[in-house]
């Protein structure tokens, strides 16, 4: 059991979701979208399912945690391959192949 939901039963929140996941209303004119799942992050599952409701969307798996195309920094903007492949997306409007997995490069 996370903290959070810890806190919560203290504080007597129910431990069913406020705001429960629904199908998203997308249309068919729905631009496409690029969304970013770390390996490490415990959110995950819920942005794969959001990501599977988005028609053309593309899910980009990278090896960190939540918070790694901030923390990899300006220095390496171009270097790191999350931020190459986001950065191609918003500059470019290119998506990544399906399936394309990006290392972790955060520690070292």
């Amino acid at each position: 059991m996370s903290g959070r939901v810890e806190a919560g039963r203290c504080l007597g929140a129910a431990r069913s979701p406020g705001w429960p996941p629904h199908p998203v209303a997308a249309g068919l004119r729905t631009p496409s979208a690029l969304v970013g799942m770390g390996r490490l992050d415990s959110r995950t599952p819920s942005a794969a399912w959001a990501a599977g409701q988005l028609p053309g969307a593309r899910v980009l798996w990278h090896g960190d945690g939540q918070g790694a195309y901030l923390a990899q920094g300006v220095s390496r903007l171009r270097a790191a391959c999350l931020r190459r492949k986001v950065h191609d997306y918003l500059v470019n409007g290119v998506l990544p192949k399906a399936g394309t997995f990006c290392q972790g490069e955060l520690a070292g």
